[in-house]
């Protein structure tokens, strides 16, 4: 008990530590008592068995504690003091607006702070009259501040969040969708510099050893060994292994602060994503706004069309959009439109992103977007399912293309029919000319795997207007194939027909990929979500849906199992009356939404 009261003195009144460092490094000593704050960060973190309070048993030891508290602690440079820790984290929580369901606590402590706490280790050991020995560390091991701050902070917090909110880390953190980061930060001013002789003590051992200079693994694994802690820095293992003197980092012994750490704190959420279709019926209208230099070439853009009315009624900072690729601003995306991704940054509440609210959203944006742009499928998915959606960008595309003879020319049948025949036909594109002022010049190869053309009647030139529909890979310059680009795209249309020709309107009337994904099972085991059509996804797409006692079957679709829907309605019964149904897979029709 003497030696106990002689280590606090030292600590408390000739070092300057604060009462919660002061029990740290007894403990550290090995003598253990017990407290209730120390019990709760036990129960957080087991691991630490130091982080035990010590009782003050008498009147007068808890009169010297409070004489000394008021000082500032030359140890954690009151980093420990965490009333005014939680007061800037409530404040900032109420700033920011963000709605607290599962949240992450992310610590960031001043290096000087960890560099201060071992000198004040190693004036303990020499106090002491500890040697060390070629076993042990030259400085001994004290847990690190970040990890034993942590789960007292989190003590704290339970106080002022809701009963609901959940503290998170590590693993769960990361398989969550979406966890707001509480990210306390603590500065000060000389830890810069403290940083900077660390760095360059650094460079010296790392040349006496000689290794590169550019290694970032430059330490032995003798040197790993000397760090327990997997998120310590690897600096510090130096220290206390000796290889790097304290002495030339920090004065010595250890000089007072007169200056204690300043905190900061900031709140965020990670992304959310937003995934669904679009469909482009615009031929004035390019995918994200465009800009030459600091002009607007256009007023809208489909990205404007969509993000607008989301950040009209939801609270959000930012959102990017991306999709599986891209269309010319003159070139209609119909079909079922075209797969994106709004990524959502700082979200303030979850709830404003709900399957329920995901469908208002859809309907605000298909009423802003008018003739123009129309949505579908609007839901949320995962990190992982927006980094399939890129992945996906190489899957294949079917597009419709109006083409033009030149003047004076013309076509006959048979020629076109030859065209069918050219299947997986590979394309050597170079750079099209128009895009080239912007894109590196290079070969792409492309296939182009069916094509089929229909001749267009035309009383005024007969054989020169046909349709050509095409299937061919993602990232196909289809204008390019139809012109040539004077030659740099082999082969093309034109020496494959013989004669010039032109493209007048493009639309690309499907995307082949299924988007967004399913989440979670399917609502029926007799009914998969790849169902006959796509217009069966949504009953708004065609009018037979839209008066359920027409076709009383499409009143729940779930509950009919696919073996009796042929033998309950005539229209499916003689596929002719209704073309939509002569071949599901491959139909061409193009659904309009209500």
């Amino acid at each position: 008990m003497e030696e106990m009261d002689s280590i606090r003195e030292f600590l408390r009144l000739e070092v300057g530590v604060c009462a919660e460092c002061t029990n740290r490094f007894i403990s550290w000593k090995g003598h253990l008592g017990s407290s209730s704050s120390c019990e709760a960060t036990e129960a957080e973190d087991p691991e630490f068995p130091l982080t035990k309070k010590i009782r003050l048993d008498t009147a007068e030891e808890e009169k010297k504690n409070a004489s000394t508290d008021s000082a500032l602690c030359q140890s954690c440079l009151e980093v420990f003091s965490l009333e005014s820790a939680v007061e800037r984290i409530s404040c900032a929580v109420s700033e920011s607006g963000m709605e607290i369901d599962r949240y992450q606590v992310n610590l960031s402590i001043p290096t000087l702070v960890e560099l201060r706490q071992l000198a004040v280790a190693s004036q303990l050991q020499q106090r002491l009259g500890c040697s060390a020995s070629k076993e042990t560390k030259t400085i001994p091991y004290v847990p690190s501040a970040k990890k034993l701050l942590l789960p007292l902070l989190l003590q704290r917090l339970k106080g002022i969040f809701p009963a609901a909110a959940k503290a998170v880390s590590g693993p769960e953190a990361r398989e969550l969708d979406s966890v707001v980061s509480i990210n306390v930060t603590w500065d000060h001013p000389d830890d810069a510099g403290v940083c900077k002789s660390l760095q360059r003590q650094l460079v010296k051992l790392k040349q006496k050893k000689k290794l590169a200079k550019d290694s970032d693994s430059w330490w032995g694994s003798a040197d790993k060994e000397l760090c327990p802690d997997k998120g310590r820095n690897q600096s510090l293992a130096l220290i206390e292994s000796g290889q790097v003197p304290i002495q030339d980092i920090l004065a010595w012994p250890l000089p007072k602060s007169s200056q204690a750490v300043t905190c900061r704190v900031s709140v965020k959420r990670s992304a959310v994503y937003l995934a669904g279709r679009y469909v482009k019926l615009s031929r004035q209208l390019p995918q994200t706004p465009w800009l030459v230099g600091t002009v607007r070439k256009m007023e809208d853009s489909v990205e404007e069309l969509i993000v607008n009315p989301v950040k009209s009624s939801v609270r959000f900072d930012s959102a990017r959009f991306s999709s599986s690729g891209r269309e010319d601003c003159d070139v209609r995306m119909l079909g079922t439109g075209r797969p994106f991704a709004l990524e959502i940054r700082n979200l303030r509440s979850l709830a404003d992103v709900e399957p329920r609210r995901c469908k208002e959203l859809e309907r605000a944006i298909n009423e802003s977007g008018a003739d123009r742009v129309q949505v579908r499928d609007l839901c949320v998915v995962s990190r992982e399912d927006v980094n399939s959606l890129h992945k996906g960008e190489g899957r294949a595309k079917n597009y419709v293309a109006l083409c033009r003879l030149a003047d004076g020319h013309s076509v006959e049948r048979e020629s076109l029919d030859k065209i069918c025949d050219a299947q997986n036909l590979v394309l050597q594109q170079k750079t099209p000319l128009r895009v080239l002022h912007r894109r590196t010049n290079m070969v792409r190869e492309r296939t182009i795997y069916t094509m089929s053309p229909e001749m267009v009647a035309d009383l005024e030139r007969p054989n020169s207007i046909f349709t050509l529909r095409l299937r061919t890979d993602a990232g196909t310059y289809i204008k390019e194939f139809v012109h040539g680009d004077l030659g740099r795209t082999q082969p093309n249309l034109c020496s494959m027909l013989g004669v010039p020709v032109d493209i007048v309107a493009l639309d690309c009337s499907s995307v082949e990929m299924d988007w967004p994904p399913e989440r979670g099972p399917p609502a029926s085991p007799h009914i998969p979500r790849p169902q006959l059509h796509p217009i069966f996804r949504e009953p708004q797409l065609h009018p037979i849906f839209r008066d359920p006692q027409l076709h009383p079957i499409f009143r729940d679709p779930q509950l009919h199992p696919p073996s009796a829907t042929p033998q309950l309605h005539l229209i499916f019964r003689d596929p002719q009356l209704h073309p939509i149904f002569r071949d599901p897979s491959t139909s061409t029709h193009i659904p309009r939404l209500a």
